[in-house]
């Protein structure tokens, strides 16, 4: 599996949007993240709280998983 594919499959798993996914030389990981569409119409906002989510278990994963 690769670190996008690792990536994708959390964000999604956690039920978001993977709008966006980029990894710098330098080991910086930027994921962009958005509600699902159903979540988006009703007028829910991505919170930080839904940042910290994803970050925890994409920490968490990306290490198993030796990324």
């Amino acid at each position: 599996m690769s670190w996008q594919a690792a990536v994708e499959t959390t964000v999604t798993g956690l039920g978001y949007e993977l709008v966006d996914c980029e990894r710098s030389a330098g080991g910086l990981l930027r994921v962009t993240i958005d509600k699902l569409q159903a979540q988006a119409d009703a007028g829910e906002l991505i919170t930080v709280d839904d940042c910290e989510k994803v970050t925890r278990q994409l920490q968490y994963v990306l290490e198993v998983e030796g990324f």
